[in-house]
């Protein structure tokens, strides 16, 4: 077998310019910060990135539901806190209105703090959250869970649903 100077010239200049491809692409990973940039420069890898990634992506989701949770819990546990003062407080006042030695006035004073008392009851059963949404309504969310009846007392207007993240 013979090999001719031209073979020799043109293996050298393959090998550089194999050499050449090979750098580029180091420096396409090296400026880019990644090994693999198309599925085509290591399928195994892309596979596992791309799984990768979508458990990240469902991490995100769940630390955004917990985030969204705690919210809201946090939110209802202070409407809670705040109707056991306000229920707490209108005790008091049936208990200090039941005091014989109470005159007309005063009487008048206690039944003044009573009705506002229920107002802010009433704010508070129908507290909203960041959304817009009524708390105390289950499933239907966007519905007034109480209401003043006509003839006294209150109706619920919401449901028993309850809401679950995932």
């Amino acid at each position: 077998m013979r090999i001719s100077t031209n073979l020799i010239f043109q293996s050298g200049l393959q090998g550089i310019l194999d050499t050449q491809a090979r750098t580029f692409a180091l420096q396409q990973q090296i400026s880019s910060g990644k090994r693999v940039e198309t599925p085509g420069d290591d399928p195994l890898a892309a596979s596992q990135i791309i799984s990768v990634k979508n458990q990240l992506a469902l991490i995100e989701q769940y630390q955004s539901n917990a985030d969204v949770a705690e919210s809201r819990l946090r939110l209802e546990e202070e409407v809670l806190n705040s109707t056991k003062n306000a229920l707490d407080r209108v005790r008091e006042l049936a208990i200090q209105a039941g005091d014989a030695g109470l005159s007309q006035r005063e009487r008048e004073g206690v039944a003044v703090e009573l009705e506002q008392r229920l107002e802010q009851l009433m704010g508070l059963v129908n507290s909203k959250d960041l959304n817009n949404q009524y708390l105390f309504s289950g499933y239907q969310s966007g519905v007034k869970p109480f209401d003043a009846a006509p003839g006294g007392g209150f109706n619920y207007l919401g449901d028993e649903g309850q809401f679950s993240i995932q």
